[in-house]
């Protein structure tokens, strides 16, 4: 999954690289943000460090400047913080296995069906924020 197709307030699981340094297996990972290195930083200071002990384990072009890569803020299924550098992420096992909105545009035929749409909506459990007619 590329970074550009990540959503925040979606729940993710993935492997990393380095898996020593890193972790493994990644999984009810919610994610709060894409940030800067400054951003990153105060939720976990060994950022830098961990970058320098992953970076040989990392696909070719991966800068070793990590204050140049763009970091996901993560919450953890047990309620704490976590920080990846994007690039720490082995792409192809980066899933979605929760979104939270999804957004939807349906040209309408006739008069009145935004009523059974929604009520089709409601009917198979979903919970309708925001509906507008226009």
């Amino acid at each position: 999954m590329l970074l550009k197709d990540l959503r925040e307030g979606s729940v993710y699981s993935f492997t990393t690289y380095n898996a020593a340094t890193l972790g493994a297996n990644h999984t009810k990972m919610l994610l709060v943000g894409r940030v800067s290195f400054d951003i990153a930083l105060p939720h976990d200071t060994g950022i830098a460090n961990k970058h320098l002990a992953v970076y040989a384990s990392l696909p070719p072009g991966v800068t070793r400047d990590a204050t140049k890569l763009t970091y996901l803020l993560f919450r953890t299924a047990g309620n704490q913080m976590a920080v990846f550098a994007y690039d720490w992420l082995i792409a192809e096992t980066l899933n979605m296995i929760q979104a939270t909105k999804l957004t939807v545009e349906v040209m309408l035929t006739s008069s009145g069906q935004e009523n059974e749409i929604l009520r089709y909506l409601a009917e198979g459990g979903f919970q309708v924020r925001q509906s507008t007619l226009g």
